[in-house]
């Protein structure tokens, strides 16, 4: 199993399989039916509010749409890389496809008119989805700027980015400080998490045994 989601309603359980395969089950569990059309293993699925219609994107860089008993596949795109991710919109509008480089949004009413791209994001996109009001799509970014990753908030109606987060990386993951010494002052030139070193024979710094703070 590659990837999994519930429908919005709760009524359906879809799973993607490494054979391209997407199984659809109650959530008894009993299988209700096997869709296929990848020639890959599945990325992400999406079902729609309704649970009539089933998005899937797969190692094979296709996007497929297709309804849920199988009776209508839809090849919305082969792109040159591979998606990361897929979503309906809360009230089955827009289908939001997230490439590396890109992010698209699909009409629901008419396909055929193509996509729209969300403008203004760097290469990166990781995820995006819906929030459940869909009054906007949370995207998140891996490496942006500064090789850091971020938090966009863009509104579907206009795909323009209204909102940027960086979240803050935790203390424990935060690459540690060098503390350098200075050999012709016989004294360590940095603090190293607020605690004073001192300099060895050797010429590299060790932490004061007494720990002094300044």
């Amino acid at each position: 199993v590659t990837a999994i989601r519930y429908s919005p309603d709760g009524q359906m359980l879809i799973s993607g399989h490494e054979n391209g395969a997407l199984q659809l089950r109650a959530t008894s569990g009993a299988l209700q039916n096997v869709l296929n059309g990848h020639d890959g293993g599945i990325v992400d699925v999406a079902a729609s509010p309704d649970g009539q219609l089933v998005a899937s994107i797969g190692g094979d860089k296709r996007t497929i749409l297709q309804s849920s008993d199988g009776s209508d596949v839809n090849e919305l795109e082969v792109a040159l890389a591979r998606a990361n991710t897929v979503d309906f919109s809360p009230d089955g509008d827009q289908l939001a496809v997230g490439f590396w480089e890109k992010l698209e949004l699909w009409p629901m009413t008419d396909t055929d008119a193509g996509p729209t791209l969300v403008k203004d994001l760097e290469p990166s996109i990781s995820l995006a989805y819906f929030a459940p009001d869909g009054e906007s799509l949370l995207v998140a970014m891996s490496n942006t700027g500064l090789a850091q990753s971020a938090l966009m908030r863009v509104d579907p109606t206009d795909s323009a980015v209204v909102q940027t987060l960086h979240p803050s990386v935790p203390a424990h993951r935060q690459p540690r400080q060098r503390a350098d010494c200075n050999r012709r002052q016989r004294e360590c030139t940095a603090l190293v998490r607020g605690v004073r070193h001192r300099c060895e024979e050797s010429g590299n710094c060790r932490r004061d045994r007494h720990g002094v703070r300044p």
